[in-house]
């Protein structure tokens, strides 16, 4: 959603403004409310890079972004912040192999 988000508030190659539909912000407003129930491994760094991104967006609203560029630039710079932080976060995952052999099976 962020990615999106900031994908939708970034110039385009001709300089113009892109369409920013209002459900972007509504759905990324809905993840905020619902963010504590899905944080069930209690990530302290998540859960300060999402109050980050709700402060960011607090009292902003969708007409503003399209109307205003100081509103939607600050916003762009903010939510890629954000995104840095997110991408920070995910880690590759590593050619881990589970098994279900008793050690001696698997010596045998």
């Amino acid at each position: 959603m962020v990615d999106h988000m900031v994908e939708r508030l970034t110039p385009g190659d001709d300089g113009k403004a892109k369409r920013f539909h209002s459900s972007s912000l509504a759905n990324l407003n809905q993840f905020f409310e619902n963010f504590k129930l899905r944080n069930v491994t209690d990530d302290a760094q998540l859960d300060m890079i999402v109050q980050s991104a709700q402060q960011l967006l607090s009292g902003v609203d969708a007409q503003s972004i399209r109307d205003n560029e100081a509103v939607r630039d600050n916003t762009a710079k903010g939510l890629g912040l954000v995104k840095q932080c997110l991408d920070s976060l995910v880690v590759e995952a590593g050619s881990r192999k589970i098994t279900f052999e008793s050690e001696e099976e698997a010596e045998a």
